[in-house]
């Protein structure tokens, strides 16, 4: 049995005191003694079967050295069982011990908890160095805590990651170009391209040199070497424009703020007197005055049906335009109804209503434009 562990097992087989038959009822109570110590009534055992009775013993009652379990039925007799506890599991594949000597000699205190200081004389058949802390071993496997001595690496193939030191690297730098000799290598090769590559810059016969002040000038045309008497001249004769400029347009009235007054001497190219003017101005205030919506035909019009695609303002009752006037603009699509005017008998109720009309020369055609007046 396992010292202080639970959910342990130990079972007696009872007879009876009369007769020796098996014992399979009544109450069978367990009193447990640990270490030689005063004896408790701990718990009733279980009958399994043919008189075999089992306990399971608490924790607390496993965590002794010697342990005595008694079984007590009153028709049985009864029956003591000796346990020695042990602190391994004895079904594990690994036991942990506490080992004290070796071949008879007292191990040395450790150096690290749980392991312990061994003197090896051979190592893979080898005498071993007689320094202290010190072993040999032609391979290691598994994890090295630390190495403190100096260690030969013959092949390193599965670490990665290093980097060189910042001393490493300037190193490197501060290296002689006269040491970089070496056919073949980098520093070598990187010497000689900077070598041949500023070679090739250097001036040539065919080399140009940059402008003077004096050419400078001569290229972008100032004629002298003042260029504040340049800017001067421009300046002036930015001036001179500019007032001849404004002098044109301090002539200008405005009657009106940002409403520039005009009077119009032509119009499409045909001078007209004033009278003229006028009766056009009262021409156009009158269309726009009667003009109560602008439409767009949609498809499948007819010469006495105008099915409308957009109307502002929207129709928004039956034979809201029963009355009013068709014209058809100018420049509609269908050559054939431009200025063409007809009368609205009837409207639908839409959006965009249908409009029944007197007898158009030709059916629109979707896109064509008109006004209702």
């Amino acid at each position: 049995m396992r010292k202080n562990v639970a959910s342990q097992v130990i079972s007696a087989h009872l007879i009876s005191k009369t007769d020796g038959s098996d014992v399979t009822s009544g109450t069978t109570t367990v009193y447990v003694t640990g270490n030689g110590g005063a004896q408790a009534s701990s718990g009733s055992a279980t009958h399994e079967g043919n008189g075999e009775w089992s306990y399971l013993p608490t924790q607390a009652e496993t965590n002794y050295d010697q342990i005595a379990f008694t079984f007590v039925n009153t028709s049985a007799v009864s029956v003591t069982l000796n346990v020695y506890t042990i602190g391994q599991d004895p079904t594990a594949a690994v036991f942990a011990a506490n080992t004290t000597q070796w071949l008879g000699g007292t191990i040395p205190s450790v150096n690290v908890t749980g392991v312990p200081l061994v003197d090896l004389k051979y190592t893979l058949g080898t005498i071993s160095p007689a320094t202290a802390g010190s072993v040999r071993a032609d391979s290691v496997t598994g994890a090295v805590g630390s190495v403190t001595a100096g260690v030969t690496v013959t092949t390193n193939n599965d670490k990665t990651g290093y980097g060189l030191s910042s001393a490493a690297v300037q190193a490197i730098w501060d290296a002689a170009t006269s040491a970089l000799s070496t056919v073949g290598s980098i520093g070598k090769w990187i010497v000689d391209k900077i070598d041949v590559v500023l070679s090739t810059r250097l001036a040539t016969s065919g080399y140009t040199a940059p402008l003077d002040a004096a050419g400078t000038r001569t290229a972008v045309g100032l004629a002298s070497a003042n260029l504040d008497t340049q800017l001067t001249a421009i300046d002036d004769y930015l001036d001179t424009e500019v007032a001849a400029i404004k002098a044109k347009t301090d002539q200008l009235t405005f009657t009106v703020a940002n409403v520039l007054d005009a009077n119009a001497l032509s119009v499409g190219g045909t001078v007209q007197t004033a009278g003229d003017i006028a009766a056009l101005i009262n021409a156009l205030a009158l269309y726009t005055t009667r003009i109560v919506a602008r439409c767009t035909v949609g498809s499948a019009s007819s010469t006495t049906s105008i099915v409308t695609s957009a109307c502002s303002p929207s129709g928004a009752a039956a034979d809201q335009f029963k009355g009013r006037i068709v014209v058809f603009d100018a420049a509609t699509t269908t050559a054939a109804l431009r200025g063409q005017a007809t009368d609205i008998t009837a409207s639908s109720n839409s959006a965009t209503p249908t409009l029944t009309v007197t007898a158009l020369t030709t059916a629109p055609a979707s896109g064509d434009t008109f006004s209702i007046a």
